[in-house]
């Protein structure tokens, strides 16, 4: 392959890309209680549950004992990785059926990154 024909397909691909990733993070959170935002929420409990592990090493205390508290925390945080995985794959099959009553979220919070997105608490 020459030189241009490589500049032209690799410009031409950055193209493809920035279009498509301007579409994909311009598209809304549908509205609660619809089947759009059951589907929604499912992908992205499956494709965001290994943040569980993170949030859970992130809430881990710090202590002495027998079993260490980061192998505790991860291990809790594959558990929660695991329920999200299979109530994520459960809301993707199951979107167009309005259970639980009004599309409601089967596991809380509604999405791992809930409590990233939660303003912080200021100290009073």
């Amino acid at each position: 392959m020459s030189r241009k024909v490589r500049k032209t397909s690799t410009f031409f691909s950055g193209v493809f890309c920035l279009v498509f990733l301007s579409q994909t993070f311009a598209a809304e959170w549908a509205p609660e209680g619809t089947r759009e935002r059951k589907f929604q929420r499912g992908v992205l409990n499956t494709i965001l549950s290994p943040l569980e592990i993170t949030e859970a090493l992130h809430k881990a205390e710090t202590k002495d004992a027998l079993i260490p508290s980061w192998l505790t925390a991860g291990v809790g945080g594959i558990i929660n990785m695991g329920i999200r995985i299979v109530t994520g794959s459960y809301e993707i099959l199951t979107a167009p059926i309005p259970y639980p009553k009004d599309y409601r979220p089967v596991y809380q919070p509604e999405l791992v990154i809930d409590p990233l997105l939660a303003p912080p608490k200021t100290p009073a």
